[in-house]
């Protein structure tokens, strides 16, 4: 498993790989998954993590998310965490067609967002995060745009953020649909320091 952490903004951003992602990925695009799957998002209030009993591949995720999460908070936190501090409050299967998008959000009550990418593709839709701190004035030497961060979904990735983060889903210029499994991810009420 690859990882890579960013500190933005003073903001933990990080990014994982599954080491199986391609047999998950097959599984869950199987034509017998995928009719499960579809419409399982936040819009029909059915609750993606439902299908963990039913579908291999989700129990895997579910499980890798939640290791995933407490890399990710440890890390970025230092306050050791396991799996057992944190819980899945929500997962939506996302398939999302040409010119589809996502306009900017957050994920409000939650402690971690996480998008895995299922099925996607060259210019199927970036994900965008704005610097929470908007305008603030500060320069980039690069010449890009200083207050947000742009990334290209790679099949097997997730990215993993706060979820006061404000961030959006770029449209699909492609014919092909891009298929995202997105989760909010909680800390324990019995862990929360406030």
């Amino acid at each position: 498993m690859t990882e890579k952490y960013m500190k933005l903004w003073a903001t933990p951003i990080a990014i994982f790989n599954h080491p199986d992602a391609e047999a998950i990925n097959a599984e869950l695009m199987s034509t017998e998954q995928v009719q499960k799957l579809r419409g399982m998002n936040y819009m029909s209030k059915k609750n993606a993590w439902d299908l963990v009993d039913e579908i291999p591949a989700m129990k895997e995720l579910h499980r890798w998310k939640l290791e995933c999460a407490a890399k990710y908070a440890s890390k970025c936190f230092n306050v050791e965490y396991t799996s057992d501090h944190f819980f899945h409050t929500q997962g939506s299967i996302n398939f999302r067609g040409k010119d589809e998008e996502a306009p900017l959000h957050t994920h409000r009550l939650t402690t971690i967002v996480t998008t895995y990418y299922v099925d996607v593709h060259d210019d199927c839709g970036d994900i965008r995060l704005i610097d929470p701190r908007s305008t603030l004035g500060w320069i980039s030497m690069e010449k890009k745009a200083y207050n947000q961060f742009t990334y290209t979904p790679q099949n097997g990735s997730m990215i993993m953020f706060p979820g006061w983060v404000t961030h959006a889903v770029l449209h699909n210029k492609t014919d092909k649909e891009r298929v995202a499994l997105t989760g909010n991810i909680r800390l324990k009420p019995e862990y929360e320091v406030f």
